[in-house]
């Protein structure tokens, strides 16, 4: 069954790493068939394989040769034991929040890739699955501690990104972040919300003073993306029971 769920979980990162890429530049997820991205040539049957394409063609383009980036086969990897993990974790415990888990898990990885990219996290990822979440949980009786976690997460972000502009006068949160943040709090509930904002602040700050020492700027000029944070602290605190 292990076995079985790690390959399952490699294409699923095959199709994430799709997902990161097409969405930001409006491209279907569907068609056209994946293409280097050098070249243009369309990528082999054998290439698409997850993981073992990367392999087989020692991570470069059949055709014009350069190399292919390592993220892909990392993310499906990543993928595939991350699913592994998930299922042993809850499969005899509270097998309703593999479900849930699985959602914040497979939203964290495109969401993830493409706030870094581009600082922009997709309606098409975030708002989704605000009603699919809302029905399980409904359907599991537990449809107003979904919602409570949703307005919850999303208001006090909210709250905070317009308490901002008003002093500052400039951008502090996208309302990708705060859209974001009514899937994750549906996931939750109210107080795993305040858990994964609390570690997501600070993850963040944590990690931008690293880059304010790196970069030799101020913490204010370091440009750094909220939604990894609140993704990934999201999917921990999904993991206590």
């Amino acid at each position: 069954m292990s076995f079985f769920i790690f390959i399952l979980g490699l294409c699923l990162g095959s199709f994430l790493n799709v997902l990161a890429y097409r969405l930001p530049r409006d491209i279907s997820f569907i068609f056209p068939r994946s293409r280097c991205p050098h070249c243009q040539e369309k990528i082999s049957s054998l290439g698409l394989i997850p993981l073992i394409g990367y392999l087989i063609q020692k991570g470069k383009c059949a055709y014009c040769h350069k190399s292919i980036s390592l993220r892909y086969p990392l993310v499906e990897l990543f993928t595939g034991l991350g699913c592994v993990l998930l299922y042993h974790w809850w499969h005899h415990q509270y097998p309703e929040a593999l479900f849930l888990s699985s959602v914040l898990f497979i939203l964290a990885i495109p969401l993830s890739l493409i706030d870094i990219e581009y600082f922009i996290l997709p309606d098409i990822l975030t708002l989704s699955f605000v009603p699919i979440v809302w029905a399980f949980q409904a359907w599991h009786h537990q449809f107003l501690f979904s919602l409570s976690g949703s307005l919850l997460g999303a208001g006090i972000l909210w709250s905070l990104a317009y308490i901002y502009e008003k002093i500052r006068h400039i951008e502090g949160l996208g309302m990708g972040d705060v859209k974001y943040m009514l899937i994750i709090g549906a996931c939750l509930g109210p107080t795993k919300t305040l858990w994964t904002l609390s570690l997501a602040s600070i993850l963040g700050s944590f990690i931008g003073i690293i880059l304010t020492i790196i970069q030799r700027k101020r913490l204010h000029e370091v440009m750094l993306p909220f939604g990894p944070f609140l993704g990934w602290a999201g999917f921990i605190c999904s993991l206590i029971p």
